[in-house]
């Protein structure tokens, strides 16, 4: 109150004492009842001495004893109110560390835009109210007429607007009588803050129906924290991720510098989540006896890693934040939460509803909710956009999965990206190569741990045995996809389980399959050996499409180790079966074979027909890998009948296909094809690398063949004699008789050149038997001349 409201008030109380109207003292002092009102309501600033002298003497008092009285009363009275309470922001984090991005940014917005609402959203720990307790403090001097801060209580216990509004009422003017209805309050708030410019940080908001009376009027700042995404008239929306790595390296750094070691892996452990780093700093500096290696290693325990990020029970940890948020969901969206702990990545929206059993729209309508809690993250718009869980809640859902829930729950995620492969395997025989091979790659993770699920599971659940046996039927994906090793286990994994079911049609297709990888892999022998067996039990079950794909794979086997009269018989069987069937793939890749045994043979024309039969039937299915394995065989034997240019022109065309379709293979041998005098040496060195990386032996085997000829053409003997005796050596181990015969004729004449006679006619006479045992005239003519 000012001093005319004090005075006048003294005069009401006075009045009161004496049992007087308003017109009774009037009358007495000699004064106007109107100007006695004013006075007695303040609202006259200065009255003149003689109407208070007349009014103190009505009363039976002195003009000095009436204003001291009210001086008297009125700091009495000042003793009994609050002052106003207009600074009230917590101090910021004095370990606050990075958010230099989000700093600059709203910073930004402020300088440029002006925003009226404000709001930083994400998940529990992330760092809400450190980062706006921050922020509010660097910007105290915009708004000097008040800075409030209010926990809403949000994920506990809401707060209404109403008692909201009132708290900042009640610390702008303590003294103001209380209003009594909503509506009242509301007006109040509005009145109290027009013309102020005040800063409200609201932290800890529970939607957009507490916020919305909450909006101040023109020239204040409404800051929000909340764990909800929500839309607000005028709101800028600040949305936190994890702390980036170094930022949260620096955190820990805070509180516990002899950390520094660990630092990384620390970081990724708890996730870039600021409480979780938090928590692991303070653990590190309040127990000395425990090494940061030792706690990265508690740490690193899926199992135990919640547990080592709870804090004291005042405090809470990670787990209280987790269950804050849990707790805000119905019982059906927290079973579905825990459900999603069964991803081990990234997915995407049809995958959820899958593992949720729901329909597309209310599985959609369940990621609305998990994202609006910011329980789940993600990345993308429209169908590209990818789902994921943080590794913290993650790990929180699953420790809240029951194990039949877990079991449930893993084997429809298995059955759903098993029969997802299935799909992707047809469509990309049926031309869709790249689209399909993509979605493999986006989903491998997924894809891998699925078919480990079902082949752990297939002693007791008949459906994961299923899906297990079946998944590497998947072989043109997984072919390209796979390395050849792993896709051995693979069917090994699947033949065993076909044979414990005497599943004999299964079994002989997978080891069909296993002996095409031994068969990428170099291993001729032990794809000739499986193809057999494949053979037998395909025969016996009258699998005509089994025993087709056996036939060829068994010639392409043949062919490798220089066999090409066997390779011919085998691949003829396997193409008349395919014609039969119409298996028109099939019948592309026999005379792809043929093509190949026809060129080990020395007959290249034949293996230019065979080729070129194979290319039209590819196209016309749209399989580019079976049109750049047919280019591929075209173009070596276009370059053994002097065709260089059109060879190398295949051999391109094969190489953009190979890596077009992501097939390492075809691209390593099409290197040895398309290169010419300035890059020849970098495609050779590439073909190597490739070899090595899916583990070829034949293909290391004919790069070192290649390098030996053109270090030879060079005059680099020493060189040459040495690629040539690597490549031999290849040739024994795989038992390529048709590149033991070309790398031992290239080594017997590097020895000539190095003047080793007695060397080069001994290794000449090998190159020589061996041409014999292959059938190749052209190579037994050539080594028996030199």
């Amino acid at each position: 109150m000012n001093p005319s409201e004090w005075l006048g008030a003294h005069i009401r109380t006075l009045r009161y004492r004496r049992g007087l109207t308003q017109a009774q003292l009037a009358y007495k002092a000699g004064v106007g009842e109107k100007t006695l009102k004013r006075i007695e309501a303040g609202r006259t600033d200065a009255p003149r001495p003689e109407t208070l002298g007349a009014i103190a003497g009505a009363l039976g008092l002195r003009s000095e004893e009436l204003f001291a009285e009210a001086e008297a009363a009125a700091a009495a009275e000042a003793l009994q109110t609050p002052l106003p309470a207009v600074h009230q922001l917590p101090r910021p984090p004095l370990n606050f560390t990075g958010r230099l991005r989000e700093l600059a940014e709203l910073q930004a917005q402020l300088d440029r835009h002006n925003p009226s609402v404000v709001g930083i959203h994400g998940m529990g720990g992330i760092g809400k109210t450190a980062l706006a307790l921050l922020v509010a403090e660097r910007w105290s001097e915009r708004f000097p007429d008040g800075q409030f801060y209010l926990d809403l209580q949000g994920a506990t216990s809401p707060m209404t607007p109403t008692e909201a509004m009132l708290h900042v009422i009640r610390s702008i003017d303590p003294a103001r009588p209380a209003p009594t209805t909503e509506s009242e309050v509301a007006a109040a708030y509005r009145s109290t803050l027009r013309g102020e410019r005040a800063l409200l940080l609201m932290d800890n908001a529970a939607s957009r129906e507490q916020l919305d009376p909450l909006l101040p009027p023109e020239g204040c700042l409404l800051l929000i924290t909340s764990r909800q995404r929500f839309a607000l008239p005028g709101l800028y929306s600040l949305p936190l991720s994890p702390l980036q790595s170094q930022e949260s390296q620096d955190l820990i750094g805070t509180l516990a510098p002899h950390a520094k070691s660990v630092g990384e892996q620390l970081a990724t452990l708890c996730g870039g989540l600021p409480l979780a780093l938090s928590l692991a700093g303070r653990a590190l500096a309040e127990r000395p006896d425990l090494s940061p290696s030792e706690y990265a290693s508690r740490l690193a325990d899926d199992h135990g890693r919640l547990r080592q990020l709870d804090a004291t029970d005042a405090s809470g940890g990670v787990q209280a934040s987790f269950a804050i948020s849990y707790g805000m969901l119905d019982r059906t969206d927290q079973r579905g939460l825990c459900a999603l702990a069964v991803f081990p990545k990234d997915f995407d929206r049809a995958a959820a509803a899958a593992v949720w059993q729901l329909s597309d729209e209310q599985g959609d309508a369940r990621i609305g909710t998990l994202l609006r809690f910011h329980l789940l993250e993600w990345d993308g718009a429209g169908e590209a956009a990818r789902y994921r869980l943080h590794d913290l809640v993650r790990l929180f859902a699953d420790a809240r999965l029951a194990d039949e829930d877990r079991l449930l729950s893993s084997l429809i995620h298995a059955r759903h990206y098993l029969t997802l492969l299935q799909h992707l395997n047809r469509a990309a025989q049926s031309g869709a190569a790249e689209e399909s091979l993509a979605v493999v790659d986006r989903e491998w993770v997924h894809l891998r741990a699925a078919f480990e699920h079902c082949c752990r599971q297939a002693h007791s659940d008949a459906e994961a045995a299923d899906l297990a046996s079946r998944a590497p039927d998947a072989a043109f994906v997984l072919r390209l996809r796979q390395h050849p090793r792993e896709r051995i286990a693979w069917c090994e994994a699947a033949a065993r389980i076909a044979e414990s079911r005497q599943d004999r049609r299964l079994h002989g297709r997978l080891l069909a399959h296993i002996a095409t990888a031994h068969q990428q892999l170099g291993d001729s022998r032990s794809a000739l050996r499986l193809c057999s067996l494949a053979l037998d039990l395909a025969v016996g079950e009258d699998d005509r499409p089994t025993q087709a794909y056996a036939l060829v794979a068994r010639g392409d086997a043949y062919h490798a180790l220089g066999q090409p009269r066997l390779a011919v018989d085998s691949a003829d069987q396997g193409l008349a079966i395919a014609q039969q069937l119409q298996a028109h793939s099939e019948a592309a890749t026999a005379l792809k074979v043929l093509a190949w045994a026809h060129h080990v043979a020395g007959d290249s024309g034949r293996a230019v027909q065979c080729a070129e039969q194979s290319l039209p039937i590819a196209r016309a299915l749209g399989d580019r890998v079976l049109e750049a394995m047919g280019l591929l065989a075209l173009g070596f034997a276009l370059q053994a009948i002097g065709q260089p240019q059109r060879s190398a022109k295949h051999g391109t065309d094969a190489l953009w296909l190979a890596r077009a379709t992501g097939d390492r293979r075809i691209e390593g041998y099409a290197l040895l094809l398309s290169g010419d005098r300035q890059t020849v040496d970098e495609q050779l060195a590439l073909a190597l690398e490739i070899a090595h990386e899916i583990g070829d032996r034949r293909l290391e085997g004919n790069a070192y063949l290649y390098l030996s000829i053109i270090h030879r053409q060079r005059g680099a003997t020493r060189a040459s004699l040495e690629h040539a005796e690597r490549a031999v050596e290849i040739a024994d181990e795989t038992g390529d008789r048709a590149l033991a015969s070309r790398a031992l004729v290239a080594l017997g004449m590097a020895a000539v050149a190095l003047h080793d006679l007695t060397r080069a006619i001994a290794t000449l006479d090998e190159a020589l038997q061996a041409a014999r045992e292959v059938g190749n005239l052209k190579q037994e003519a050539a080594a028996e001349w030199l």
